[in-house]
């Protein structure tokens, strides 16, 4: 966006953000992801919430 650095408001897009980035060039498998995200309270819409 025109050079400028954008930041997402909401908590659980930059904690995704930041795991992505701590593991940069790796794959990260769906099932860390909505651990990091939720630990063991993962709803029921986690894999849907996640992919969107």
């Amino acid at each position: 966006m025109n050079g400028r650095s954008i930041v997402p408001t909401a908590g659980k897009q930059r904690q995704l953000l930041t795991l992505l980035a701590l593991r940069c060039g790796r794959v990260v498998p769906i099932a860390t992801l909505m651990e990091e995200l939720w630990g063991d309270s993962i709803p029921r819409s986690g894999l849907t919430t996640l992919q969107t």
